[in-house]
């Protein structure tokens, strides 16, 4: 904190903002959530770790260079900050009361494909199935 002594650590400072608005327990920064991404899918990245400064730096660098690159400097805004808006937002505004991020992330899991194919021939017969069970009653009805 800017008016503390380092030598009296950080645990002295309560903040008062952030003990009325607690939204800093509630955010997750991007590199938390593309950890968790990863994880769940299984595919390992390295990341690296880079000022705001830095990125836009090398993006206007990269842009001179490569036409029509998909990021710029003004996208990297979205980063440079962990949060943008209240954690109520969802339900307050919209009436939606969103799911735990963790939990939503089972399509990412991958399985191999006989498992996918086997899949998706199993519904395929058990709607050909169903299909001709509903015909065969309509014929039954019928007569």
């Amino acid at each position: 904190m800017p008016f503390l002594p380092s030598w009296m650590g950080k645990d002295l400072f309560i903040d008062p903002l952030g003990a009325i608005l607690p939204i800093k327990r509630f955010a997750w920064p991007f590199q938390q959530i593309t950890e968790v991404v990863m994880q769940v899918s299984r595919t390992p990245r390295i990341l690296f770790t880079l000022s705001p400064n830095t990125l836009r730096v090398l993006t206007v660098f990269l842009g001179s260079f490569i036409p029509n690159l998909p990021v710029s400097s003004f996208w990297l805004d979205y980063f440079a900050v962990n949060r943008t808006c209240p954690v109520d937002s969802m339900p307050r505004i919209f009436g939606l009361m969103p799911a735990r991020f963790t939990y939503r992330l089972d399509y990412l899991i991958r399985k191999p494909w006989y498992e996918q194919f086997w899949t998706f021939l199993s519904q395929a017969f058990r709607n050909l199935v169903a299909k001709l069970l509903e015909s065969l009653k309509a014929i039954r009805l019928m007569r």
